[in-house]
């Protein structure tokens, strides 16, 4: 993931840690502080129990899936990510 998207790595968040205090999770308090260090609006997450809507709103972020990521980015410009889908999947053809 690093290599795909070098400027998404967040360092120096240590500061924004009392951001996070309210996670059920104290694993997960890092990722709040990045987010909130680069002023994000959503978390992508397969786990959003893990980052309440209480706490989050509080931020002003939100948590999502990656599936409902992925479908809101999609609704956007459904022909533009259609479009971009087929070019990818041709240049990736394997035979």
């Amino acid at each position: 993931m690093e290599a795909a998207f070098e400027d998404a790595m967040v360092a120096d968040f240590d500061s924004f840690l009392p951001v996070a205090v309210d996670l059920p999770n104290p694993n997960d308090h890092h990722v709040v502080a990045a987010a909130a260090k680069t002023q994000a609006a959503m978390i992508v997450t397969e786990n959003p129990k893990d980052f309440p809507a209480a706490v989050l709103s509080n931020l002003n972020m939100k948590a999502k899936s990656a599936d409902a990521f992925i479908a809101d980015t999609i609704a956007l410009d459904e022909a533009r990510a259609v479009a971009d889908v087929c070019a990818n999947a041709s240049r990736n053809r394997k035979y």
